[in-house]
């Protein structure tokens, strides 16, 4: 059974003096953002956390104008600059127990996420709440308002190894500097991150001319290549 938030004060009230925890387990709790605001005052102590998940806790709930839990625990995630493993997922973004319409909200939430991964240099595992909307090819904007921000802070996380989130938004959000077969969607997140990654460690440079030189055997297609590339 589920602790709930009064569960979560009790935790948190245990907490307080195990300073040097390296794993805390605690999902499947349903503390929502009652319960997360008690946790994240006792996570703001145990900076020392290495493994960290907190799935199945109701932290994408919003109700009303409150924060949601995910926001409340953002500042506290960011002071573990020795995460390896942060679990989120199985919390679904909902209002008042239905699924989330208004965007806005869930914008808000990632980005303080976001904000939080950044300086996370040894995160090797991390698994992101679920969020039910459609995205796709037609909507790329939804997609970049929800997890651009969320995309570039694990841009700079060279020892990510495994990600999930479910419904792999960051082809959509990278569209514009993937190439096709890696644009479709259904392909890995982590792949297309470490694709941008890869391309922007790379640098560009500025080129005004090119040059292109068509070889091959007579009938097997160059010149319609060559109209297809002027085209």
């Amino acid at each position: 059974t589920s602790c709930g938030p009064a569960g979560a004060t009790a935790l948190a009230d245990g907490l307080q003096s195990l300073t040097c925890l390296l794993t805390l387990r605690s999902g499947w709790n349903r503390i929502g953002s009652e319960g997360a605001s008690h946790l994240a005052r006792a996570l703001l102590n145990l900076t020392g956390l290495t493994d960290l998940n907190l799935a199945g806790n109701d932290l994408l709930d919003f109700n009303g104008d409150s924060p949601s839990g995910l926001e409340v625990l953002a500042p506290s995630i960011a002071r573990m600059s020795n995460l390896t493993s942060l679990g989120m997922g199985n919390n679904t973004a909902c209002r008042n127990s239905r699924p989330v319409e208004n965007l806005s909200d869930v914008s808000r939430a990632i980005a303080a996420l976001a904000v939080a991964l950044h300086q996370k240099p040894n995160l090797q595992l991390l698994v992101l709440p679920k969020i039910d909307f459609d995205l796709s090819p037609e909507t790329p904007d939804a997609a970049k308002e929800v997890y651009g921000p969320l995309g570039e802070a694990l841009l700079g996380m060279d020892k990510l190894r495994q990600l999930s989130c479910g419904i792999k938004p960051f082809a959509l959000v990278f569209k514009d500097s993937l190439p096709d077969e890696l644009a479709q969607r259904g392909k890995e997140d982590f792949k297309i991150l470490e694709y941008v990654r890869e391309l922007r460690s790379q640098g560009t440079v500025p080129c005004s001319m090119l040059r292109l030189l068509i070889i091959g055997m007579g009938e097997v297609g160059k010149t319609c290549l060559q109209r297809a590339l002027f085209n």
